[in-house]
Parts: C-alpha cells; sequence; structure tokens
C-alpha cells in the first residue's frame, strides 16, 4: 500500500489527491469558464469583485485565478485567463474560524484577498448591507448542501436581492442521484442533495419571488462513476505506478437503483463508453488492434472516437522511448484524462454526479 499512501482515510492533503487535483477541480474550472470569459469582457477598470461561499482546503480564489486561458498553447508559461490586476476583490465567508485564520494567513501578501467569518447558513448578514454587488457569487464542492431547503431559498434570495444585472452565480451541491459504492437506492435519504430537476424549480421559485431573471449558462455533474474507484484512478496519475485496467471498470450491478428512466439512461450511457474505452486499452497494451474494428464505430459517441484514436496514436508515437516507464507516465494518465473527458462531455446535469454545479447570470 505504500504507493497508495497518499489516498488513505489519515491522509489530510487534498493537493496529494490526484483526482481532486486534475479531475474535479479542474472540472470546476472548466464549468466556470465561460461565465467568467464573459464577466471580463465587460468588467470595470477596477476589476472584479467575487464572493465565495464557504472556503474549503483550496480557495476558490485559487482555482478562479488559475483558468488555463490556452490550453492548447505549449509555451513556457501558462497564460491565466483571470489575472491579479483583474480582480478588485476577492471575499471568502466561512463559518469555520481556524478555516478563516488559516486563509487569511496564506494570502497574508494580498492585499486584494479576504476572509471573514460569517454563518451563510443564516443569509448574507452583514456582507449583504455592508458590501456593494458582487460580479460573481460563488461555490464549490457541493459546499452549499450543508444548507436545508429554507436556508437555501433564504440564502439564494438575499444573493439575487444583492446582486447586480450581469452578476453570475455559481450553485455547488451534492447531487441526489451519486454513485455509491456501499447502497443502492431509489429516494436517498442524505437531507440536503439535489436533483436537477429540484434545484431548477427552486431557481424558479426564487426568481418568480423577487422579480429577478436567473439563466440558465451551464450546468454540470462531477464524479459521476468517480467514487467507487478513486483509488484506482488516482493510480493513472501517479508517477511510475501501473494500474491494473480491470480494477477500473464498473459492473452494472455496481450502479444505484434509480426509478427515473432518463437517469438511468444517462448512467448506462456513461458505464457503456467507459468500459469499452478500458477494454481497448487493455487489449491496446498487449497488440496493435484497429479501433476501427470495434462494432457499431460510427455510431459511439464522438469524445469516445476520439479518445479511442489518441490513445491508438499515442501507443505508436511513444513505442521508440526507451527509458522510464511509457505505460505508468504517458499512456495512463491519458486514460485518465480520456475517462474525465467522457464523464464531462456526457453528464446532463441532473444530480447523479457526487457534485452538480449550476451557474446562473442575473438579468434585472
Amino acid at each position: 500500500m505504500g504507493e497508495l499512501r497518499f489516498i488513505t482515510k489519515k491522509s489530510k492533503s487534498y493537493e496529494q489527491d490526484l483526482i481532486r487535483k486534475y479531475w474535479e477541480q479542474e472540472i470546476i474550472q472548466f464549468t466556470i469558464k465561460p461565465a467568467l470569459k464573459k464577466l471580463l469582457q465587460h468588467a470595470k477598470p477596477l476589476g472584479l469583485r467575487i464572493l465565495e461561499l464557504g472556503i474549503g482546503e483550496t480557495s476558490g480564489y485559487h482555482l478562479l485565478s488559475h483558468i488555463n486561458q490556452n490550453p492548447e498553447g505549449i509555451d513556457l508559461k501558462k497564460q491565466f485567463l483571470l489575472s491579479e490586476n483583474q480582480v478588485s476583490l476577492f471575499m471568502g465567508i466561512s463559518p469555520d474560524y481556524e478555516q478563516v485564520e488559516r486563509s487569511n494567513e496564506k494570502y497574508r501578501v494580498e492585499k486584494k484577498v479576504r476572509f471573514i467569518r460569517h454563518d451563510y447558513r443564516n443569509g448574507l448578514g452583514i456582507i449583504g448591507k455592508a458590501e456593494p454587488s458582487f460580479d460573481m457569487y460563488f461555490s464549490k464542492h457541493g459546499i452549499l448542501s450543508q444548507l436545508n431547503t429554507t436556508q437555501f431559498e433564504n440564502l439564494l434570495t438575499e444573493i439575487c436581492e444583492h446582486a447586480k444585472s450581469g452578476s453570475i452565480i455559481v450553485l455547488d451541491v451534492k447531487g441526489k442521484y451519486a454513485f455509491s459504492s456501499q447502497k443502492s437506492w431509489d429516494t436517498p435519504t442524505e437531507p440536503y442533495c439535489w436533483s436537477g430537476e429540484e434545484l431548477q424549480a427552486l431557481i424558479e421559485k426564487v426568481s418568480y419571488g423577487t422579480g429577478t431573471k436567473l439563466k440558465l449558462i451551464n450546468k454540470v455533474d462531477r464524479s459521476i462513476l468517480v467514487p467507487p474507484k478513486r483509488l484506482f484512478l488516482n493510480q493513472l496519475f501517479q508517477k511510475d505506478v501501473r494500474t491494473d485496467l480491470q480494477k477500473l471498470k464498473i459492473k452494472e450491478d455496481m450502479l444505484p437503483t434509480i426509478s427515473v428512466k432518463s437517469l438511468e439512461d444517462s448512467y448506462q450511457e456513461l458505464l457503456g463508453c467507459w468500459n469499452l474505452f478500458l477494454d481497448y486499452a487493455e487489449h491496446r497494451f498487449k497488440e496493435e488492434i484497429s479501433f476501427k474494428d470495434i462494432e457499431n464505430w460510427e455510431e459511439l459517441p464522438s469524445t469516445l472516437q476520439f479518445g479511442l484514436m489518441t490513445l491508438d496514436r499515442l501507443c505508436k508515437d511513444t513505442a521508440w522511448i526507451a527509458y522510464g516507464d511509457r505505460r505508468a507516465n504517458i499512456l495512463e494518465p491519458h486514460i485518465g484524462y480520456v475517462l474525465r473527458s467522457l464523464e464531462y462531455e456526457l453528464q446532463k446535469g441532473v444530480g447523479i454526479g457526487s457534485e452538480m454545479s449550476y451557474v446562473l447570470e442575473v438579468k434585472k
């Protein structure tokens, strides 16, 4: 178990959880990027004002300020979408005193970043009265599932009243029909988990009650098939560690039992693509086989076709490497990115992920 030490229950570092870093957090960035680009197009000279609801181990400031502007580029230095001079104020709020203190210490040299102790379960409170409108009200990693339905409605109502036209609201909650390796269910017992339908209904209710139009910009399920395979998915990104791809496959009888056919179909489509890709990868590592020989090739989703083609090409184009572990350090990370792409491209934002994000634009 030495090579898996960073993902044991005793580990306290999210930075060592490579799936958190390269999968979940980057999908948050993918989700927000279109809305952030739009904000920056109309930003005032002083920059954006951003409020984060909850802090967590990784600050929202770090996530938002490290969105790669040109991921296709291979220059020495990366260009980030949001630079320091484009931020007027980043404020994070949390009811946890120690978390606030740690965050303020971490960003003590950043004059535009500060963290305040405040329990957002009671709404915006003094922040809503003392602070001007924010350009973005941001949450991540399902933090808003700490609120019950009434608290959530009250907070969103206050945000709508405080926000200005053009403000962006990012609602991040736990998915109601998320995968569980422990049990299956029709109606989850977790009190504050949401389906896409329920979250949309709440948004419409608050929108009507406040007279504020909330335009849906994006909705995303995150970590759909990740939970039971996290240990082995982490191995894909770990240096010099080879992964048994069979242990990454998901059996159909492991899926949650859901009575809603559209949700079941969403799971089944991703499951089929996930397992097909892993089967091909395992066979391709043993011998040169053509992806075009796969049954019904032309009917496969384009993101799966692209993953199969790029893996085949990568196997061919790296065959000359004589030193180092080609499989562990080049081919397996690519498998991880393809699986991540399948999840992101095939999801529908309906509550089957461990976390679900809705990005809204305020219209007044």
